[in-house]
């Protein structure tokens, strides 16, 4: 497991499991399976996502809710995409099957939570 030994201040629960470090913006989080992950959107930011391990869907959706695209994400060498770049203001959410999935997320701003 990629994670295996990273100090505890470096995850804390979140839902899922969601990293945490001393830079705002720039994590390294861990889900677990089934967790729910409510949609959110950075209003005013764009966010980068790199898979590390493990699969998971990454679903967009519009102001009203409506389902605007669902992409499959998997580590590198996988043959699903390995990273995602979201646009500032673009509702999403991550739902994964596996045990565990592991991806670093690099953001600056504010979060808007969903309904």
């Amino acid at each position: 497991m990629i994670l295996a030994g990273l100090n505890q201040d470096f995850a804390k629960h979140y839902g899922s499991v969601c990293g945490y470090a001393p830079i705002p913006g720039l994590m390294i989080i861990v889900h677990d399976r089934g967790g729910f992950l409510q949609p959110y959107r950075h209003p005013h930011k764009d966010e980068f996502l790199l898979v590390l391990e493990g699969e998971a869907l990454a679903v967009f959706f519009d102001d009203v809710g409506a389902l605007r695209d669902v992409i499959v994400l998997g580590a590198s060498g996988s043959g699903k995409h390995f990273y995602n770049r979201r646009s500032a203001g673009v509702w999403h959410t991550l739902g994964n099957s596996e045990r565990y999935f592991h991806f670093y997320e690099n953001y600056s701003g504010d979060i808007q939570p969903g309904g």
